[in-house]
């Protein structure tokens, strides 16, 4: 090696690929020139390399990057691994890897609950205060499930309390046995590794390529660099904590089942926060076809990822009508979206906008356009998932070709606490925002209007009680819904629901409309419709229902069955007061077999046949209307 090169490195100057002989024709195989590069400033302790500006360098194989403190600077160049084979397997040929070493498993000797930061083990031998561990175990997650996902998360040592016993930093994520093979390993990281202005092109369609893989890592960061034709996956992480991509492009990563690589794998991620990272982020980058611009998960989950202030653009393969842009999925932890632009192609093919399969996840402040299926989509990652504490604020919703946000659970695993809140939902195909098989919701401030043929702005989905899957617990409150063409909001089979101060604007039908409910209270709010039957409250077969405060006005020739309120089905224990209804044929009606029925204190004399005519129901007191 030359004095000059050695000089260099004891300055922290920067070292060039050229002085190791890389040629950066895009001709010449400059694999081995870089790699000897690489591992000359990373011996050293670290330092910068850098590449020629604008030139591509061809490379046969992956180039290796096992040390820390090293910043490889890319000044536009490119790595050409387009020659390079077919992969045979998922996860195998790269261009670039970053990547340290994990240690063998000690066995940990008591449970642990989660948020503990106390671990009892066989043995601290070899374990400092600063080391990272994974923590993890064998027990599956979601708890309770047929997964083959397991508990487990990178934590660092905050302090060794004897030969037997340490401190972490934070607590841990999941409750774990030693039953259940509690263990940690070791992982001797590569960190504070930066990669800048790089860019990687791969074979494309038919060789299952990856471009850049980081595993075993801390604080790595990839900061403009971009990566093309990189069928499987453009980044993938793999047991990381902290570090990220920011900036830069990822273009066609379409999956390479698709292919005829032989590899059958269905990935086709831009980028990948996989197994076992947290405190990952992906910001300001832009991805344009690729099966999911991001998407994260793996066999343990990834946590606290923030995807922030990215583009996503364009059609996905036609194959793929069905993904999704964005997606945290295989049960996700404490993920974020925020800021996101995503733009589809809603009449051909093309991805939906983002989808959420995991716990406590807020999707906030993004935009998102003509996607092909939903806009937002909230569901478990399969039948026996566990979805809880998801957040959904303040998004723009422009014409999804179905719904604009769907939250759905199952018979065996119910969404449980979900907020949907200040959105704005304009020419969604499908409803404004629908929910199926969830408990404890709240809906509110949320804006929709301009809804495709017979849809509703706001709908809880629900069968009959043996079959599960109702809504359960659900607040509606202050929505503004303008325009729907079937009903402003919708419930079948919901239980415990409470609306206030709903806005429903012209619909084309009854502006509530509740089948099978029970526990209902409707109070406040302003609804209209032009609809000659059209109803402010519609109720069939539903019990125990209160509407109080209520002002409705029909705008059409109301007849026969328009009412301020229209029970029928067996609805039964109704009590309407305090409301004005106007022009409407009658203010209260009820058909048979409605049954035990008070209204009192109803304005509706401009009503055309009666204020409140209940004369085919039994057991029901009238007082104090106008």
């Amino acid at each position: 090696m030359s004095k000059s090169i050695e000089n260099k490195v004891k300055l922290n100057d920067s070292v060039s690929v050229k002085d190791f002989g890389a040629v950066g024709d895009g001709v010449a195989d400059d694999t081995a020139a870089i790699q000897a590069a690489i591992t000359y400033v990373g011996g050293a302790g670290g330092g910068v390399l850098s590449f020629e500006r604008g030139k591509t360098y061809k490379i046969s194989s992956a180039l290796v990057c096992s040390y820390s403190n090293v910043t490889l600077v890319g000044n536009g160049a490119t790595l050409n691994g387009s020659a390079i084979a077919a992969a045979t397997a998922f996860d195998q040929i790269y261009a670039l890897k970053i990547e340290g070493t994990i240690g063998s498993a000690i066995t940990c000797t008591a449970d642990i609950a989660e948020g503990t930061v106390n671990l009892s083990m066989i043995s601290t031998s070899g374990l400092a205060a600063d080391d990272m561990l994974f923590v993890y175990s064998n027990e599956v997650y979601p708890p309770a499930t047929t997964s083959n996902d397991k508990c487990g998360a990178m934590h660092k040592v905050r302090s060794i309390t004897s030969g037997t016993a340490l401190v972490l930093m934070d607590g841990v994520f999941f409750a774990m046995t030693a039953a259940g093979g509690l263990s940690v390993k070791k992982v001797s990281t590569v960190s504070n590794v930066i990669v800048d202005g790089l860019n990687v092109v791969m074979g494309g369609v038919n060789k299952a390529h990856c471009g850049i893989r980081i595993k075993y890592a801390e604080n790595v960061q990839l900061t403009n660099c971009s990566t093309r034709d990189t069928e499987d996956c453009g980044v993938r992480t793999d047991t990381v904590y902290g570090g990220g991509v920011v900036g830069g492009a990822f273009y066609n990563a379409t999956s390479p089942d698709a292919g005829t690589s032989g590899v059958t794998t269905v990935t086709g991620y831009g980028i990948n926060p996989g197994t076992a990272t947290r405190d990952f982020k992906v910001e300001k980058a832009s991805f344009r076809n690729c099966r999911h611009a991001v998407a994260g998960g793996g066999n343990y989950p990834a946590i606290a990822v923030t995807i922030a202030r990215n583009l996503v653009a364009g059609n996905r393969s036609a194959a793929y009508s069905s993904s999704y842009s964005l997606d945290c999925h295989e049960d996700c932890l404490y993920w974020i979206f925020d800021g996101n632009h995503v733009s589809g192609e809603t009449s051909t093919t093309g991805s939906g906008g983002i989808l959420v399969r995991g716990q406590k996840t807020l999707v906030i402040n993004n935009v998102i356009s003509n996607a092909y299926q939903y806009g937002i989509y909230v569901r478990n990652y399969d039948t026996t998932g566990y979805g809880v504490g998801n957040s959904i604020f303040n998004n723009t919703i422009i014409n999804p070709r179905l719904d604009g946000v769907v939250v759905e659970g199952s018979t065996a695993s119910p969404q449980y606490d979900v907020r949907i809140g200040n959105n704005y939902i304009d020419t969604a195909g499908g409803d404004g925002i629908t929910l199926f098989g969830v408990t404890k919701a709240t809906i509110s401030g949320n804006t929709v209007k301009n809804l495709g043929a017979n849809r509703s702005g706001i709908r809880l989905v629900g069968t009959a009680a043996t079959a599960g899957n109702r809504c359960v617990n659900t607040i509606v409150s202050n929505n503004t819904v303008d325009t729907p063409t079937l009903y402003g909001i919708r419930a079948d089979f919901a239980d415990t629901l409470t609306c206030s101060g709903n806005i429903v604007l012209a619909s084309a039908n009854d502006g509530f409309r509740l089948t099978s409910c029970s526990n209902v209270s409707i109070t406040g709010g302003l609804l209209t419709t032009p609809y000659t039957f059209g109803s402010a409250v519609s109720l069939s077969a539903s019990t125990k229902v209160s509407v109080s405060g209520v002002t409705a006005y029909n705008t059409g020739t109301a007849t026969s069955i328009s009412s301020g309120v229209y029970m029928f089905g067996a609805s039964t224990d109704i009590a309407i007061s305090g409301c004005q209804f106007s022009a409407f044929n009658r203010g209260v009606f009820s058909a048979a077999p409605a049954n035990y029925i008070s209204a009192v204190g109803i304005n509706a004399r401009t009503s055309v046949t009666a204020t409140v005519d209940v004369s085919a129901s039994a057991n029901t007191s009238v007082a104090g209307n106008l």
